[in-house]
């Protein structure tokens, strides 16, 4: 039977209506009576509250980013601003020192009504409504006061532009409209019952999703699966009545949970999930606010990581660029010092014909009595210049030529230097799936003077912990170790043993690779595996085959003052092979 359950491709799905409504069960337990203590803005769409209650504090974070609308309590702390934001300062001024006393929502929709009494500068008591409407694309942080009169809004809009509701200080808040849905904790089983079956379409997930307020596709599937439903089957009034109560079991009861794919996190649900089988895992937890925590945390984390990938690659782009451009410089420029014999045959044929130029040519043809046919040549004067002073002139050149193809020279072998060290590190960072990877890669580029150094670690963000080396075991059991970067691939022909084994791809960026052989005899199986480690781990990891140079430690140097990862080695031998770990 083929279920709704889609296996292969998870998509995550944005905070959900009823997942809202176990957010606000616990702003109501926790909160009400709550006196505000702080408020910061510390992001452009996020605010947060600062609380305290029966000597608990507590923060309550608002988030209206397009990608991760939320509410829920925190315990991350962020950095704030030097100047606070205009919103967070009208906050301040309004319900600094109030009392949170009531949590609403719009039936089981995305919106959130946080209600707060205030004392005003004339004394008098006031109440003053912080409105979260936490639909994507749309997501709002809006104070409105007793009258329904919006105060400000932490994302306005043009009066005279938009065409929507008008978000504007003065402006009556309407709300966002209410969809044709029924809510499930207001309403008897037999209206749903009987507004699914008139409205059916043929897909019983979506004839679901159309009738029950704030139920996510997630959810929908899963109650499908539960009652094992086929995607095209037709719903029964008996497996309704069976979901809804599920449904209110699961509202009443819930179970908080997170689908991780291998470390990555997918989706998150107030009720356990099991249409995904063992193809996900699933980890618990307490409360909506901590799953909601670790959730966005984790997800947050890993575009931050993109990001940081990003901008560190486009980085060091512009740095090969840049050196490749000089690097073709130098080496147009040496090609044409190693024209300076003909400066020097001017000097000499204007010095074997002094008396037969005078001052204030500007050309003269002379014999080239190098030349057994003695050809004439034309050579070019300083009219300003004596004949003596011309051929001076053309000997200085010469000179000029001589030291300069010394010095090309030498920039030349600097210039390849660096460009293959930074080609190795574009190829480290390319590769890199962690946080700490990017860490250790910019403290790289920083201690070769290409960054600044950074001083300390920003609030909220932990130090990232030394990652290890990338572990592998041959099928004969022995250890593989690769390095993630030039950092790692220094430590790692620090540590390796004499005869361990080295591997690396020939003349391409790529990582170091250690057989550690313990001093035992290693079988072609394990150098095979090394080969093919080393093959996927460099910058020809795309190619069907790559060369890879292997041979035993104590033939692998580090010379002295040599950047990060660079080695020269003897006695190697070369195989080709297929850059894929199986």
């Amino acid at each position: 039977m083929a279920f709704c359950a889609v296996w292969c491709k998870v998509l995550f799905m944005p905070l959900d209506g009823m997942f809202l409504c176990a957010i606000k069960n616990e702003i109501i337990s926790d909160a009400i009576g709550a006196r505000v203590d702080k408020i910061h803005q510390p992001m452009r769409d996020v605010v947060v509250i600062s609380m305290h209650e029966s000597g608990r504090n507590l923060k309550l974070l608002i988030s209206a980013n397009a990608s991760g609308a939320r509410v829920g309590f925190s315990s991350v702390a962020f950095e704030n601003p030097a100047s606070p934001p205009m919103f967070c300062m009208l906050l301040r001024k309004h319900i600094r020192s109030g009392r949170l006393i009531g949590a609403r929502q719009q039936g089981l929709d995305r919106v959130l009504y946080l209600d707060f009494e205030s004392v005003s500068e004339m004394g008098s008591k006031n109440q003053l409504t912080l409105v979260c409407e936490l639909i994507p694309r749309r997501a709002n942080c809006i104070l409105i006061n007793q009258n329904n009169v919006i105060i400000d809004a932490l994302k306005r809009t043009n009066p005279l532009e938009s065409n929507d509701r008008i978000i504007f200080p003065g402006v009556e808040y309407n709300p966002l409209p209410e969809q044709d849905k029924l809510n499930i904790l207001e309403v008897e089983n037999e209206q749903i019952i009987s507004k699914i079956i008139n409205n059916a379409s043929g897909l019983p997930d979506k004839d679901l999703m159309g009738a029950v307020q704030g139920l996510s596709p997630l959810i929908s599937r899963e109650l499908l699966h539960i009652y094992e439903t086929n995607c095209e089957e037709t719903l029964n009034a008996q497996k309704l009545g069976f979901m809804l109560n599920n449904l209110r079991e699961g509202l009443s009861n819930p179970d908080y949970v997170i689908l991780f794919d291998g470390e990555i996190p997918k989706d998150f649900s107030f009720m356990n999930i099991t249409q995904y089988g063992n193809s996900l895992g699933i980890k618990r937890y307490d409360s909506a606010s901590g799953l909601m925590e670790e959730f966005y945390s984790q997800r947050d984390e890993k575009e931050r990581r993109r990001q940081s990938a990003g901008e560190l690659l486009r980085f060091i782009k512009l740095r090969i660029e840049r050196c490749s451009r000089k690097l073709e410089s130098q080496k147009l420029e040496y090609k044409q010092s190693k024209k300076r014999d003909a400066q020097k045959f001017c000097g000499d044929l204007i010095n074997a014909n002094l008396n037969n130029i005078k001052k204030g040519q500007t050309t003269v043809r002379l014999v080239n009595y190098y030349d057994n046919t003695l050809p004439e040549i034309e050579i070019k004067l300083d009219a300003k210049l004596t004949p003596s002073q011309n051929a001076q002139k053309y000997y200085t050149e010469y000179k000029k030529a001589v030291n300069a193809e010394r010095t090309l020279a030498e920039l030349i072998e600097q210039g390849k230097s660096e460009l293959e060290y930074l080609e190795s590190v574009h190829d480290a960072a390319s590769r890199a799936q962690e946080r700490a990877e990017i860490d250790e890669i910019r403290e790289e580029l920083a201690a070769a003077g290409y960054i600044r150094k950074t001083k300390g670690n920003l609030k909220g963000r932990p130090k990232s912990k030394p990652l290890d080396y990338l572990r592998f075991k041959s099928p004969d059991g022995f250890t593989i170790l690769c390095g993630r970067n030039n950092t790692q691939n220094d430590r790692l022909l620090r540590q390796a043993k004499p005869f361990d084994i080295w591997c690396h791809a020939k003349n391409m960026p790529g990582s170091h690779v250690v057989v550690m052989t313990e001093g035992k005899s290693v079988p072609d199986e394990t150098i095979g595996t090394a080969l093919r480690i080393a093959a996927f781990h460099s910058k020809g990891r795309e190619s069907s085959s790559v060369p890879v140079d292997y041979t035993l430690i104590k033939n692998v140097k580090k010379p002295s003052g040599a950047k990060a990862g660079y080695v020269i080695f003897t006695h190697q031998k070369t195989v080709t092979v297929s850059p894929k770990i199986t």
